[in-house]
């Protein structure tokens, strides 16, 4: 839902919010993925041990399926946190300045910059794409607002939620905060978004980077 249409001219009134039921898909699928690792597991390594009687491969096979198990459950419960926070909220954009979900409002005054990232479907080993999947970023699209501050001095005042947005500044003295991952857009569109975050850029001097 938009409040204002994205284009030229729409500096402010603009909100974006991500699609109802974002955050249960991946959750789901986080869940599904850890239990089925864990099944993979019964079903391979430890009748390999028994018929063998040789440990190695069941701690070897153990270790990296733990691993696996324990990452995708963590998706799965990070995942309600990233989609459905302040009422499923990707960005909003007023005269106040910008408000990041589980962030609050970065104000104009902070802002330095903001950048447009817009990879389409990423490429990588099936270890790195199985985390895009789960995560909800295997087409990754994202905006980035870059604001004056530290990150570790931020990400220590941001609770788990929160700091899934902070990311590395721009130059020394600034930090990051992504959103608006594309995945979880439909109408507005992530276009719409950049188009909107692009003409606030504009009107307010701030560079864009791509």
């Amino acid at each position: 839902m938009t409040d204002t249409t994205a284009g030229a001219g729409a500096a402010s009134g603009f909100v974006a919010r991500y699609r109802p039921g974002t955050g249960t898909k991946f959750a789901i699928r986080g869940w599904i993925v850890a239990i089925l690792l864990a099944l993979v597991f019964g079903a391979i390594f430890i009748p390999v041990v028994v018929t063998t009687g040789n440990i190695v491969p069941g701690i070897i096979g153990g270790i990296f399926i733990a691993i696996a198990v324990i990452w995708a459950a963590v998706s799965a419960a990070r995942a309600p946190l990233r989609w459905n926070a302040d009422d499923r909220l990707a960005i909003a954009i007023s005269d106040a300045g910008v408000t990041v979900p589980s962030v609050g409002l970065l104000e104009w005054d902070r802002i330095v910059g903001f950048k447009v990232f817009d990879m389409g479907i990423l490429t990588g080993n099936v270890f790195i794409a199985g985390i895009q999947f789960l995560n909800g970023t295997r087409n990754h699209q994202e905006i980035t607002i870059f604001t004056r501050g530290n990150m570790t001095s931020v990400a220590r005042k941001l609770d788990v939620a929160g700091r899934q947005h902070v990311r590395s500044g721009i130059e020394k003295g600034t930090v990051g905060y992504a959103t608006a991952w594309g995945q979880g857009l439909s109408d507005p569109s992530f276009a719409q978004v950049a188009a909107a975050v692009e003409a606030v850029a504009a009107q307010r001097g701030l560079p864009v980077a791509h």
